[in-house]
């Protein structure tokens, strides 16, 4: 089978319909039976795959022709549009993840790497933490404030969006300040201490069932899945904000 035929069912369509498509590439624009004489499938059989091809966005009718004629849409934008829905569907990784691990006892770790990773990480599990509490130790930015990437941001809103109760720890760094000031307007129990006390440059965030680490200066995020873990992270935590609540 022609390679480009096989890449081209890897893009969703049959083998019949990505004949059709690459002849109608090859031609440049045609009739059906252009476009079925080059692609070597009935005329019938045509007419019914270009419907099929159209309704995919993958084909298009000239308009105010007196015949039927069709155009290929350009390959660089049926890749992009293709990569644009496999970027969009990645977005649910992290929930899917999170529900695949059922078992509270199995430690499950994923390691995500890159912007795109940490994005992700970030948006693990968000939608089991609705109305729960998080627990946070957050980190500074050696960069300031003005260099944050918005991914962290939106994992804020995110997180007010799903109503997520926040008490954490952060250390008293001018690049926290926004955050802080965020912080008042969305009534997050947030403890600053002095470098000298807390000074992390990783950031750590538990729930119930998970915690997750964000390591920024690596663009890296560990998730650990496991309800014992986050338990025993949680009461060290408590220890601490007791002791500093005091």
């Amino acid at each position: 089978m022609n390679t480009i035929i096989t890449h081209l069912q890897e893009l969703g369509l049959n083998e019949k319909q990505a004949r059709v498509y690459l002849a109608l590439v090859e031609i440049g624009s045609g009739t059906a039976y252009a476009i079925a004489k080059q692609a070597k499938i009935k005329r019938p059989t045509t007419y019914l795959i270009l419907e099929e091809l159209r309704n995919k966005g993958v084909v298009l009718k000239v308009p105010h022709k007196k015949n039927q004629v069709f155009i290929a849409k350009n390959p660089n934008e049926l890749f992009i549009e293709q990569e644009e829905k496999i970027k969009h569907a990645k977005r649910a990784l992290p929930e899917l993840l999170a529900r695949a691990a059922k078992d509270s006892n199995k430690v499950t770790t994923y390691l995500f790497e890159g912007k795109d990773g940490v994005r992700q990480a970030l948006n693990y599990g968000i939608e089991a933490l609705e109305g729960k509490e998080l627990l946070c130790y957050y980190a500074k930015s050696e960069k300031g404030s003005e260099h944050i990437p918005k991914m962290y941001f939106d994992h804020y809103h995110a997180l007010n969006t799903h109503k997520v109760k926040i008490r954490g720890f952060a250390p008293e760094h001018h690049s926290n300040k926004i955050f802080r000031e965020m912080d008042k307007i969305s009534k997050r129990e947030v403890i600053s201490l002095h470098e000298s006390e807390f000074s992390p440059n990783v950031s750590v965030q538990i729930a119930d069932n998970f915690v997750r680490v964000l390591l920024h200066k690596n663009s890296e995020a560990l998730i650990v899945e496991n309800k014992e873990f986050a338990h025993l992270m949680k009461q060290v935590f408590e220890l601490l904000w007791i002791d500093k609540k005091v």
